[in-house]
């Protein structure tokens, strides 16, 4: 650890932000702390001695922890709630200004509002809150407001306010909660264009930049590309995920390459060959401006998710180190680009897209090195099967540090998702090659670029019909509910012992064994916390949130299931599917189902 001093302060900068998270103490006694550890360290430095510079380290890396703690608690000072006492405030007049606007999609915008005053019933609210505002208008009034509203702007609605859903059901995502985390205490909606004025055009010149660009850039993709490919376009380009139809997304869960549609490092890495490729002759420093400035824009109209920022980061930091003709530690790179990310916002540290974004680069870079070592020197493979080979090597080397991540948002552990991203990895960097080389034809030629587009939105559907095939398989994934931080410590413990001990057995017996034993403690041990939904030898009933419509789940004394009525559903959204599937999974089994019919009978006299 010693060469990788920025990945020990990291870490006891990311224990301090747990910490507080989880444990409130006041800030007073911290500090008075941090003090007295910082005076202690000091005293120790003008000490020559071995032991006395380890307890030295020890409490230096005690001063990070608080640190961590210290400036998790400030930054979460202003506590975000929802300010209202009703849940559900109908009709009122909301006086704000636009700090961000969503991209538009299917006869929707969405507008992030700093609220001035908030009016019900004449009656005015002293709160001043961040809200989400959803406009649902028809498709041409969205699209001209999309385009004439600018960020900065002030804005009057009339709409009706609540507060976020909740995790309703168990296993469903805590909307509520991610909001907050955001700073946003409310959701409004408006339904009438005539509830909607805007006061006046001042606004956020470069953040207005930002958006214009991207939803130009969103209006070409509609104007070039059909609605499936032009979803998937969007989400590679921009980071806009909405028009990806919740099946398709099923199915790169269930074959294990959901993390192609999630703009990361991948994508980072297909940006930077493109550029490569488009700057060959170019010298090295004038090559390093381009790559970095393209970084920059890719990092711009994606909207900067932290995934893209920090692979940008490290990349340009390994082309400094490259420039500089020096080895940066792989490792060091990483932690420093998480510690930025964290000092913009500390809260990131609980987003699943940093989580699985810095545990697969971690992990490539832990056991990629070893696999790579392997296939190059224990087999004399030619050169397009060694790629392929180590191309897989990768994919595999990811998943190891991202399964407990993987498990717990999506209670799946897909089988095939090896053989699979053999496919869709490469597909995906044509596609998105493609994307950007037919939005850049379009401007000039629409004539050329059509063919381009085409061919472009073929190899879109043979993704699509590819990933559904494999994600049907009977055998393509394994449902695992109940997963918990519990288990996925218990998951990284055991893989740091297998990483430390494997090597030291000679022989290949004992390796096995020791494989085994691993194997057989990481069953028993995710065990300990696994609890049943619904407990044996009694009556437990569930009634199910289900929106419009009634669903319950029953368990009898003797252990059988009973599903009565699965709510309703409409062409966009199945209750049955989305809700009922995943909490029956969790059942195992139903032994009864009952469906409740309400027959409308019309008697004309």
């Amino acid at each position: 650890m010693s060469k990788l001093p920025l990945i020990k302060f990291l870490i006891a900068f990311i224990v301090g932000i747990l910490l507080s998270n989880y444990f409130v103490v006041d800030l007073f006694y911290i500090v008075t702390l941090a003090i007295l550890l910082l005076i202690i360290a000091i005293i120790l430095r003008f000490v020559k001695s071995d032991s006395l510079t380890l307890i030295s380290n020890i409490v230096i890396l005690f001063i990070v922890i608080i640190s961590g703690y210290t400036y998790h608690t400030i930054h979460n000072l202003d506590e975000t709630n929802y300010p209202f006492s009703e849940k559900f405030v109908r009709d009122a007049l909301i006086d704000g200004r636009v700090t961000d606007i969503q991209l538009p999609s299917n006869d929707k915008l969405t507008l992030e509002i700093e609220t001035k005053t908030i009016l019900k019933n004449e009656i005015e609210f002293a709160e001043q809150i961040k809200l989400l505002c959803n406009f649902y208008y028809k498709d041409e009034v969205i699209n001209e407001i999309a385009n004439d509203i600018e960020i900065g702007n002030r804005i009057v609605v009339l709409g009706n306010i609540s507060i976020p859903p909740n995790d309703r059901n168990p296993g469903d995502f805590d909307y509520r909660s991610y909001l907050f985390q955001n700073g946003v205490s409310a959701i409004a909606v408006s339904y009438s264009p005539l509830d909607f004025i805007r006061v006046d055009k001042k606004k956020s010149h470069f953040k207005n930049f930002v958006y214009q660009i991207r939803l130009n850039i969103h209006n070409q993709i509609n104007e070039i590309y059909s609605p499936n490919p032009s979803g998937l376009l969007k989400g590679l380009l921009l980071a806009d995920r909405s028009e990806i139809g919740h099946d398709i997304r099923e199915g790169f869960v269930q074959s294990g390459v959901v993390h192609v549609l999630a703009v990361s490092g991948l994508h980072v890495g297909y940006i930077i060959i493109i550029l490569l490729l488009l700057t060959g002759r170019l010298n090295i420093y004038l090559r390093f401006s381009i790559i970095t400035l393209g970084l920059i824009i890719f990092v711009l109209i994606t909207n900067h998710p932290p995934s893209v920022t920090r692979a940008s980061i490290m990349s340009v930091l390994i082309l400094i180190s490259y420039l500089r003709s020096n080895r940066q530690n792989n490792f060091n790179t990483l932690a420093f680009a998480a510690f930025i990310l964290l000092l913009f916002d500390p809260n990131e540290i609980f987003n699943p897209g940093f989580q699985l974004s810095f545990s697969a680069v971690l992990s490539i870079f832990i056991f990629f090195p070893v696999i790579n070592n392997y296939v190059t020197t224990k087999y004399n493979f030619n050169k397009m099967i060694r790629y392929i080979i180590l191309f897989i090597g990768v994919s595999f080397a990811a998943q190891i540090g991202t399964i407990p991540f993987t498990i717990y948002y999506f209670e799946k552990l897909s089988l095939v998702s090896l053989g699979a991203n053999l496919f869709v990895i490469p597909l995906i960097g044509l596609i998105l090659a493609l994307g950007i080389w037919t939005l850049l034809l379009s401007y000039f030629s629409s004539s050329i670029a059509y063919f381009f587009v085409l061919l472009n939105e073929w190899l879109v559907n043979t993704l699509y019909k590819f990933v559904a095939a494999i994600g049907d398989w009977e055998f393509s994934h394994l449902y695992l509910p109940h997963y918990s931080i519990w288990d996925a410590s218990v998951y990284f413990l055991l893989l740091g012992l297998f990483t430390i001990y494997y090597r030291k057995f000679s022989h290949t017996l004992s390796k096995i064994i020791f494989v085994l034993l691993l194997f057989a403690n990481l069953f028993f041990l995710s065990k300990i916390d696994n609890q049943e939904l619904l407990k044996n030898d009694r009556l437990n009933m569930i009634f199910v949130d289900v929106g419009d419509g009634e669903a319950t789940i029953a368990k009898l004394p003797g252990g059988e299931n009973i599903l009565i009525n699965s709510g309703g559903g409409s062409d966009s959204y199945n209750s049955g599917e989305r809700i009922i599937i995943p909490l029956l999974n969790v059942l195992k089994s139903v032994e009864l189902i009952i469906v409740s019919l309400h027959i409308l009978i019309e008697i004309n006299i």
